[in-house]
């Protein structure tokens, strides 16, 4: 085998892994964007620039939900979430979380990084998701 062919086996081996990890890390960061913005951060900042942070950390936070009451669902019931969750919904979800990531620019210090570093693993576990 070749090293492209090599390094290509792997990406697709780990791929559900990363998604995962992705998805478990989306919610940490969120709530500590969340605490850094409203203990710190909200007395400091503009009003326009804690509305976008705002937006920003509950358009990841729904993102996430949404997903994962699809997955919750999947179990119940196979066919309604195959239903609320088609093509063009994955695709709202991943502009919705590359929004997120970058309304939380509008953050200040370690919120900020935070605040992207959640919208970017929700980006990440999107990419993660497409079949090849």
């Amino acid at each position: 085998m070749s090293s492209f062919t090599e390094r290509a086996y792997f990406l697709s081996e780990a791929r559900p892994l990363i998604g995962i990890i992705c998805f478990l890390a989306v919610p940490v960061f969120a709530i500590l964007a969340y605490r850094a913005w409203s203990k710190t951060l909200r007395a400091q900042l503009s009003p326009w620039r804690n509305k976008a942070a705002v937006t920003s950390i509950v358009a990841v936070s729904a993102d996430w939900f949404y997903v994962f009451l699809i997955y919750l669902l999947h179990f119940i019931n196979d066919r309604w979430a195959r239903s609320l969750f088609n093509d063009t919904a994955w695709n709202a979800l991943f502009l919705l979380a590359l929004a997120a990531a970058l309304l939380a620019i509008s953050l200040k210090g370690l919120a900020r990084v935070q605040g992207v570093a959640a919208g970017l693993l929700m980006v990440a576990f999107c990419m993660s998701t497409i079949v090849e």
